[in-house]
């Protein structure tokens, strides 16, 4: 684990495949925060704030997770402290520049264990042929629209994080770029 103070409210924190080993935590767990990831998250805080004096102290904290370099995770701590007051004017202007709307990801990624899961899907249901279908780390990864994910979570292991598509896009090997349902039927027979 690297830990880095950027400035005096951030951290950058760089957690490594060993090091999720070692915690027993997925790069999915981090991004989930599922239990076993909020113990190591919390063993970080604290050894950064013995290496490097970032304190939290019941500060409330902005928790960036990115896909890094070699399926490490690199995770940017923000702490958030009070802001001064500011003038109406200024404030104004604050709130048009971050008036943005949020764009929301309108793909899913549904991880498969095994293929057959995936034969079995595309003929047992042959109105679904859409998807992009990636391999990686011994498992089949199938990114769909969102709005159909509650249609294949029967067939699938997991429906994976945003990280794990970012990861799955970035490392995966691609499979069927496109049509892959339509594909996996034509191609392979119950």
């Amino acid at each position: 684990m690297k830990i880095e103070k950027i400035r005096y409210n951030k951290l950058k924190v760089t957690v490594s495949v060993e090091d999720m080993l070692m915690w027993g935590v997925s790069a999915d767990a981090v991004v989930r925060n599922a239990p076993a990831a909020q113990n190591l998250f919390w063993e970080m805080l604290r050894i950064a704030e013995n290496e490097t004096g970032f304190a939290v102290d019941n500060s409330r904290l902005l928790v960036e997770a990115i896909p890094g370099d070699n399926d490490d995770v690199v995770l940017f701590v923000t702490r958030v402290d009070s802001a001064p007051e500011m003038p109406k004017q200024q404030s104004r202007k604050l709130r048009v520049k971050n008036s943005r709307k949020l764009t929301l990801p309108t793909s899913v990624c549904l991880r498969f264990n095994n293929f057959e899961d995936l034969i079995a899907l595309s003929h047992n249901h042959p109105d679904f042929c859409g998807g992009t279908l990636y391999s990686l780390q011994n498992a089949y990864f199938l990114v769909v629209p969102d709005k159909s994910s509650a249609l294949y979570s029967e067939y699938c292991s997991e429906i994976a994080s945003m990280l794990s598509l970012l990861l799955v896009e970035e490392h995966g090997h691609t499979i069927f770029s496109d049509r892959a349902l339509e594909q996996i039927r034509e191609n392979f027979h119950m």
